[in-house]
């Protein structure tokens, strides 16, 4: 897991938080939308709450949501085949309504 390291820098620990929601908002977004990633950017988001904001960072960590994505990057970077298959669908689902409006349009 990683290790909160709250920034002594005022400054520099409100523009982590605010970097840091700002992320969490694009996470939040790009589980809803199926052409955005959502959880590199919450990755993101809880390192730089790391810096900002311990309430922040657990917070995400153990959202009931998203906390099992975070602690599968923190284990070690690799994506659970559940994830990887639904991801996989959710593109091609994409691609191909694409394709289809594409096409049908024209």
């Amino acid at each position: 897991m990683s290790r909160i390291k709250i920034e002594d820098n005022k400054l520099k620990r409100h523009l982590f938080f605010g970097l840091g929601i700002t992320f969490m908002v694009l996470g939040v977004v790009g589980f809803i939308l199926p052409f955005m990633p959502g959880t590199i950017f919450l990755i993101i988001a809880t390192l730089l709450f790391a810096r900002s904001s311990e309430k922040f960072h657990n917070m995400i960590l153990h959202n009931k949501y998203v906390g099992k994505y975070i602690h599968y990057y923190y284990a070690g970077g690799k994506m659970p085949l559940r994830a990887k298959i639904i991801t996989f669908g959710m593109i091609a689902f994409s691609l191909s309504l694409s394709l289809f409006l594409t096409l049908w349009v024209s």
